[in-house]
């Protein structure tokens, strides 16, 4: 009897300290969100009608590829997941700069896949071998950068061209591409895990029509005068005199 009571007593003190954690956490949330946003700096932004034409159609995006990829059918994936998807970009013009990003991230992927098969690793099988030839395939590609920077041939257009010819190995992995992986786990997972992927992709894509419109200084001193800032001559290091 003792036993039991002390058991209960136990219980009810922690539900008392977790529910005590999560309160404290949703004020430290909440009440910053409501300084900024109601009488706040940001009061004026949340009334403007781009805010929440922004919103809705970002709602919109994730509730419609949550449903395409919930319902995990051939026709719900092209009609309610690729064809928003190629519109939402299109929309937002920013199609291109996601087709580069993937791309390079495949690129990346593939030389290190390269590097496990030239170790005569085992093929990849799970997302843990990906992450683990992404980490490689990134570590490899700096050292040939840094490398050519050191060698005092470092300019953008080199740069380029070292992209183009890691592109050659990257093909030689002998792997499935990162992007038909991550399709193919997605529509072998659970229902909710699948409503969450398809979340998490509209986020991913509202974060790159956002970049679009919401540039920073920093970004397009460095980003759109990088031939003349970063790289103004043959190396990285010139401007800090270090060859």
């Amino acid at each position: 009897m003792a036993e039991n009571i002390e058991t209960t007593r136990r219980g009810a003190a922690q539900t008392t300290a977790c529910a005590a954690i999560v309160a404290t956490a949703a004020a430290f949330i909440v009440i910053p969100a409501w300084q900024l946003i109601g009488p706040g700096p940001f009061d004026w932004h949340v009334r403007q009608p781009a805010f929440w034409q922004g919103g809705i159609e970002a709602l919109v995006l994730a509730a419609v590829l949550a449903g395409g990829f919930a319902i995990n059918r051939g026709a719900a994936l092209v009609g309610l997941v690729a064809l928003p998807t190629a519109v939402y970009l299109r929309r937002h013009a920013v199609d291109a700069g996601v087709l580069v990003d993937v791309l390079q991230m495949e690129i990346t992927v593939g030389l290190g896949m390269a590097l496990r098969r030239a170790l005569r690793l085992p093929p990849a099988r799970v997302a843990l071998d990906y992450v683990q030839a992404f980490v490689a395939g990134f570590a490899l590609w700096s050292v040939c950068a840094w490398s050519l920077q050191a060698l005092a041939l470092g300019s953008p257009r080199s740069m380029a061209w070292l992209a183009i010819v890691l592109a050659i190995p990257a093909c030689c992995g002998g792997h499935r591409p990162l992007l038909v992986f991550g399709w193919r786990r997605v529509r072998g997972s659970c229902v909710a895990d699948r409503i969450w992927c398809g979340v998490l992709a509209a986020w991913l894509l509202v974060m790159f029509a956002h970049a679009r419109t919401a540039i920073g200084f920093d970004t397009q001193w460095y980003g759109l005068r990088s031939p003349f800032v970063l790289v103004p001559g043959h190396s990285a290091y010139e401007a800090l005199g270090l060859v």
